[in-house]
C-alpha cells in the first residue's frame, strides 16, 4: 500500500483468534493463534485508507488442548483467558491463559474443590468493581425455541 501525503492520524486495532475448528463439521479442531491487525489512516482531505493483516502468532509455553466454541476474554488489555470448549469428543472445561505482551501461555494449575462441568457455547464476562476483578461464567440450559 502506497500511502499519500497529508496523513492526518493513523489508527491500528487488533485482534486475537484461538482455536476453532478447521475441517467441516465439528472436525479438526485446532489450538492455533492468529491477529488480525487493521490498520486506517485518516487523511487532512477527509479521505482514508484501511488495511488489514491476519498473522499466525507462535506462542511459547503449554499448549492448550485444541477446541472450538470456547470462550476467550481479554482482562487488563494483556491477558486472553481461555474457558471450556467443544473438541470431537464433547464439552472441555480447561483453562488456560494467554499472555498476549510476551505470546506465552500461562502454566496455571487450579487447585480448586471442584469445578463446573465442561461447557461449551458459553459466555464471559469480565468486571473490575472497588479494586475487585471478576470473571462471570454462565450458559442457559434447557431453553428450545
Amino acid at each position: 500500500m502506497r500511502l499519500r501525503p497529508g496523513i492526518k492520524k493513523k489508527n491500528v486495532a487488533k485482534a486475537v483468534s484461538f482455536g476453532g475448528f478447521e475441517g467441516g463439521g465439528y472436525s479438526d479442531e485446532t489450538n492455533q493463534v492468529w491477529v488480525l491487525t487493521i490498520v486506517d489512516y485518516d487523511y487532512e482531505d477527509d479521505s482514508l485508507d484501511q488495511f488489514a493483516v491476519w498473522e499466525k502468532i507462535e506462542t511459547h509455553g503449554p499448549t492448550p488442548m485444541a477446541r472450538a466454541y470456547h470462550s476467550a476474554t481479554l482482562i487488563h488489555d494483556r491477558y486472553l483467558v481461555i474457558i471450556g470448549g467443544m473438541a470431537h469428543l464433547g464439552s472441555c472445561m480447561e483453562e488456560s491463559i494467554l499472555d498476549t505482551k510476551t505470546w506465552t501461555w500461562i502454566d496455571m494449575k487450579l487447585n480448586c474443590k471442584g469445578e463446573p462441568r465442561g461447557r461449551h457455547g458459553h459466555s464471559v464476562s469480565f468486571e473490575t468493581n472497588e479494586g475487585i476483578d471478576s470473571l462471570c461464567l454462565g450458559k442457559v440450559v434447557g431453553l428450545t425455541y
